[in-house]
């Protein structure tokens, strides 16, 4: 599927076309959050770590992109979140 805006991410994920919905849609259906935004280019997906100094790179997809290649970037960015977290909550 060819997602070209809002609506069709909406689609994909199937919630409301609506950029906080989708961002909550996408924190609580992965293992470690992933924070997303949104602009009229495209979108940016990245780790989230809680209780960390550090952050995840993003994954940047233009509009339009292939909804297989934002599902790959939702699972590197839940991923990276994950070995960010594991590395800032390692025992001494």
């Amino acid at each position: 599927m060819l997602i070209r805006n809002l609506d069709d991410l909406a689609k994909h994920l199937w919630c409301e076309p609506d950029e906080k919905i989708i961002a909550r849609t996408l924190y609580k259906n992965t293992e470690c959050g992933v924070v997303f935004s949104m602009t009229t280019h495209g979108v940016t997906i990245s780790g989230y770590a809680e209780g960390v100094d550090s952050e995840c790179a993003p994954h940047k997809l233009p509009f339009p992109f292939n909804s297989t290649d934002f599902d790959v970037a939702v699972k590197v960015a839940d991923e990276d979140g994950c070995a960010l977290w594991n590395e800032g909550h390692e025992e001494a």
